[in-house]
């Protein structure tokens, strides 16, 4: 070894350990920053074409549904719509691997505002023959009802009786509630009307639903809460025996 080899300074160890601690923090930053873009990606694809999380703020489809019902949408079956999210901008559709059914309750982008989302039930499809008279739903010439019992059964527990009861939409639609049409379905377009017949603004007044205004097949209640109830008693203000209720 020559002289000037022996001259060069050396690192204290210490130093060298703060470099490498200093690496080690980077590198963990990293890896964190690095699962957490991972981790909102994930989540984004799946709100843009897998799943939609939805809130029910209305009684229009009661007893179905309930005020205070959260519930996932399969977005990808109707065809997932392509859009910027949190925006409601839609720039496409994937292709559907499933059609809409009679009796299947669906979200849709409003009829007037696509940043607004709706939920109904699918009543007729394109070509189909609508008619309600004295509150009795006909489809073709057949009761709606028996299209339901056909699909679901006919057990409460299972698929819940649709409401005919007077309420608020008498007043404000006139006899539109218990007397319309007929009315054919146009073409590419859905008839949906809210299982709470009196308290839903629905086809009967906001017409036919486009079918590329679809956003997801109702699923599943993954949570629901009873606002009426005091929220310190959890007993109560959670409606722990609609969590995982099957939408039927």
């Amino acid at each position: 070894m020559n002289k000037q080899q022996s001259e060069q300074p050396v690192a204290p160890a210490d130093a060298v350990g703060d470099r490498n601690a200093r690496k080690r923090r980077k590198s963990i930053v990293r890896e964190y920053v690095e699962v957490i873009l991972v981790i909102v990606f994930v989540a984004v694809v799946i709100r843009m074409f897998i799943i939609h999380a939805y809130r029910i703020p209305s009684g229009s489809m009661e007893d179905t549904l309930l005020v205070g019902d959260y519930l996932l949408g399969n977005r990808f079956v109707y065809g997932a719509p392509i859009e910027i999210p949190f925006t409601g901008i839609v720039l496409g559709r994937l292709p559907a691997i499933d059609e809409p059914k009679r009796g299947d309750i669906v979200i849709f982008a409003s009829w007037a505002d696509t940043s607004e989302d709706f939920i109904k039930r699918v009543i007729g499809l394109p070509g189909d023959t609508i008619l309600v008279r004295n509150s009795v739903l006909t489809v073709n010439g057949k009761p709606f009802r028996e299209t339901l019992d056909e699909r679901f059964g006919d057990d409460p527990r299972v698929f819940p009786r649709i409401k005919n009861e007077p309420t608020r939409f008498t007043q404000l639609f006139g006899n539109r509630a218990g007397n319309f049409g007929p009315h054919i379905v146009a073409d590419d377009h859905l008839f949906v009307m809210g299982d709470n017949r009196y308290n839903s603004a629905d086809s009967r007044v906001n017409g036919d639903v486009p079918k590329n205004r679809l956003k997801a097949r109702a699923m599943v209640v993954y949570f629901s809460i009873d606002t009426t109830k005091p929220v310190w008693n959890l007993a109560e203000f959670i409606r722990w025996n609609r969590i995982g209720r099957l939408i039927r």
